[in-house]
Order: structure tokens, then C-alpha cells, then sequence
């Protein structure tokens, strides 16, 4: 009964990139299915074994956390009630070729910047790179924001494939689609972001199926087993990084189990059954006053504070983290474990439900809208929100997702100017 009132009130169309459903995607791979993976396999990071008390209770918190995250995202109203979309399906894109240029412009930033960066890995070796990493990215923060634009371009072309109207600038646009996913693959499976790989998979995906506008419970059978296909080949490509990341590190083909690759990416949950079998103070706040003053040189403030990965690794294993010097390393926290750390498990309650309604903001803005690159651009947002703070360190997922939000901007902007220009005409 409650699905079927889900699917009645969403029409069929936008469950599948509404903001819990991503949501729900991420918190059952991170915080249920791997921590039961985990511990049948005994497959932990930090300690040989957990207390099974802790480790449920563990699992419970997150597990309520997210359900006043879902409440606090429906404004305390019990019904779940899913705005549908005003925007056209059969809008077609005018002046093509300005949209290629400055796609063609974010491609080639993107491209400049991954090249440096690959450059720069393979030169000392991945193996060197990836037991200092750190280290060896300190002060080269701009290129490899700027790097991920590649990443921008293929979802962009993507999207001027689709809604461009002549022939041939279609396939200008499929044909850079390619190279940009291509270099985006590559780039990813060197640098040990297999998670950044499984997001632009995530959003090709619902970028697909809201340009289109396709119900995915309507669709025939030979489309349905495409979009089955899809995800086969997306799980399998994740794999196949996992192992490619193995070979270029070890110079030896060594086959990676998928659990050992989701953990690799997704494997956050341990960090909040170690936080609640030691007893660490709390932070209040100060993780997320470092990822606002990410932008600021630490020459200029050297006492600015650590993000939650570089604490908790000293946490973890004390003294392995000392700002300025060779072989640091870190780990990656995520929405729940940053917000223990900050507040402890009651703060953790009030934070869930705040970003909760914090999601609900930015649905109302994609929804209120019938532009399609302003809700393209609302679309990215609610896609990383969704997704990535939900295993990102906050000071990381707050500089990317400002620069790769700006050529989507830039992109609504350049719409704009084109749209008014045509009806001067």
C-alpha cells in the first residue's frame, strides 16, 4: 500500500532521481548492506572485531538518523507528498553550436588539468602516489578541483546530445561524450576515485531519464532490460577499477571481490561503531568550519582547523596525521560519522533532521522551475547532496561541489543570454 501511494503521488516519473530515493540508494549500500557484508566476512579496516552490541547499535542509530533526515525532509507532514515537474521534455535547443563551444571549453579545462595530474602520478609511480597521497596533492587543491570538470563535460554533452536538434552537432556532441567519459574512466581509475566513477555513472542515468522524461514503470520490457543492462555494466566497470587500481600499484593482476571494491569507496559505517566503542570529545562544529576555510591558505591561518578525516585517522592511529609532513594520510568520514564526531548522538538527531529540511529547500527550488538548465542545475545539486555527503568528508564535498556546480551555472547563464536573444529577433 505505501509504495503504491508513492508511485500514484510521484505519477511513476520522478521517483527514481527523487532526493530520498538517492538517498535511500546510498544509506542501504553504506550503513546496511556492507557493514552485513563486513561482518560476515570479518572484512574491517580498523580493529580484527567489533562488540556485536555496538555493531547493531551502530547500525540502529544510522539507521534512525535517517529516518528523521526523511522526516525532517518532509516538513513534519506525514504524507509523502512529491511535487511533479513543470518542465517540457520537448524543448529543443536553439544556437547549438555556443553550447558545444563552451562545453568543448569545460572538456578542454578539465582535460589540461587531468593530464597535469596524471603526469605528475605516473612520474613517481601510483604505488609512491598512493602512500603519500596527501602529501604530494598539498597545494595543487585548484588543478585538481579544475580536473574533475571532465567529469561536468561528459554529463553536459550528455545533455546537448539529447535536447540539440540538427544532425550533425548531435554527433559532435555523442562522439565528445565518448572521449570525456573515456579520459573521466582513466582518470579515475589512476587517482583511486572510484566513487567520483560510480556518481557520473549515478547521473548519467537520471540525467537520461529526466531529459527524456521516461517512466521507468511504463517503459517495455526491451527498455527495461537496457536500464538492467546499464547497471550490470556499471557494477562490472566498478569492479574492473578496483582492479585495475590493484595492477598499477602491485605491477600484479590481482582480482578484486566487489565487496572489497564497494568497501574500498562506500566503506564508511565502521567509522561510527569505532566512535562508539571509544569515546572521543566532541568537535562542535569545527570539521565543518574547516571546510569553509578550505579556501583560505593555511600559510595565511596555520592554525586553522582539520577536516574530520585527518581527526579521526588520529583518532584511530594517533600521531599518523601532522600537518606539513611527508606520508600523511586520511580517511573519508561521511554525513553520519562527521556529525557524531561534531555534536555526539543526540546533536546527530537535530543535524539528520536540519539537512533533511536543508534537501527539502533545494527540491522545492528544482521543482518551482521550468527552465530546463536552471532545473538541470538544481537536478546536480540535489543528485550530490543525495549521494555523495552521504560517505564524503565535508571539506572535500563542499569545494567540489562549488567548482562543479559553476559550469552548470554558467551553462543557465549562457541559455539565457541566447533565449533573449532569439526573441529580440
Amino acid at each position: 500500500m505505501i509504495l503504491r501511494s508513492i508511485y500514484i503521488r510521484v505519477g511513476g516519473y520522478n521517483l527514481i532521481f527523487h532526493p530520498i530515493t538517492i538517498s535511500s540508494i546510498f544509506f542501504i549500500i553504506i550503513h546496511l548492506l556492507l557493514p552485513y557484508f563486513q561482518w560476515e566476512e570479518s572484512y574491517f579496516r580498523y580493529k580484527k572485531s567489533y562488540d556485536i552490541g555496538t555493531y547493531i547499535l551502530s547500525i540502529a542509530l544510522t539507521f534512525l538518523n535517517f529516518i528523521i533526515f526523511i522526516f525532517g525532509f518532509f516538513e513534519n507532514k506525514l504524507v509523502l507528498n512529491f511535487k511533479k515537474f513543470t518542465y517540457n521534455p520537448n524543448y529543443k535547443i536553439l544556437n547549438g553550436k555556443y553550447y558545444i563551444y563552451y562545453t568543448f571549453f569545460i572538456m578542454l579545462v578539465g582535460t589540461y588539468f587531468v593530464y597535469d595530474s596524471l603526469t605528475y602520478i605516473l612520474s613517481m609511480g601510483i604505488e609512491n602516489y598512493m602512500q603519500d597521497r596527501l602529501t604530494l596533492e598539498t597545494g595543487n587543491g585548484l588543478g585538481l578541483l579544475l580536473s574533475h570538470w571532465i567529469y561536468v563535460a561528459t554529463l553536459i554533452f550528455l545533455i546537448l546530445f539529447i535536447k540539440i536538434k540538427r544532425g550533425y552537432q548531435k554527433g559532435i556532441c555523442i562522439i565528445f561524450f565518448i572521449i570525456s567519459f573515456v579520459f573521466t574512466y582513466y582518470y579515475y581509475s589512476i587517482n583511486s576515485n572510484r566513487n567520483s566513477f560510480f556518481l557520473l555513472l549515478l547521473n548519467i542515468l537520471i540525467f537520461y531519464l529526466f531529459l527524456y522524461k521516461i517512466n521507468i514503470f511504463k517503459i517495455s520490457l526491451i527498455k527495461k532490460s537496457f536500464l538492467l543492462l546499464f547497471i550490470i555494466i556499471s557494477a562490472f566497470i566498478f569492479k574492473e577499477q578496483g582492479n585495475q587500481r590493484q595492477i598499477l600499484k602491485s605491477n600484479k593482476k590481482k582480482n578484486e571481490s566487489l565487496i572489497s571494491s564497494m568497501n574500498g569507496a562506500f566503506g564508511n559505517h565502521e567509522n561510527i561503531v569505532w566512535l562508539m566503542e571509544t569515546k572521543k570529545p566532541l568537535l562542535y562544529g569545527k570539521t565543518y568550519v574547516a571546510g569553509v576555510s578550505n579556501f583560505i591558505p593555511r600559510k595565511l591561518w596555520p592554525g586553522k582547523p582539520l577536516g574530520a578525516g585527518p581527526i579521526l585517522k588520529n583518532y584511530i592511529y594517533p600521531g599518523s596525521y601532522i600537518v606539513g609532513r611527508e606520508g600523511n594520510s586520511s580517511l573519508t568520514t561521511g554525513f553520519f560519522t562527521e556529525s557524531l564526531m561534531n555534536f555526539g548522538i543526540l546533536g546527530m538527531l537535530f543535524f539528520s533532521f536540519f539537512y533533511g529540511k536543508f534537501l527539502r529547500m533545494l527540491y522545492n527550488k528544482f521543482t518551482t522551475h521550468n527552465n530546463l538548465f536552471l532545473s538541470i542545475f538544481y537536478l546536480f545539486i540535489l543528485i550530490i547532496c543525495s549521494s555523495q555527503f552521504f560517505y564524503s568528508e565535508f571539506t572535500g564535498f563542499l569545494a567540489r561541489t562549488i567548482f562543479t556546480i559553476i559550469p552548470f551555472y554558467i551553462l543557465y547563464k549562457l541559455n539565457t543570454k541566447l533565449s533573449n536573444a532569439n526573441n529580440k529577433k
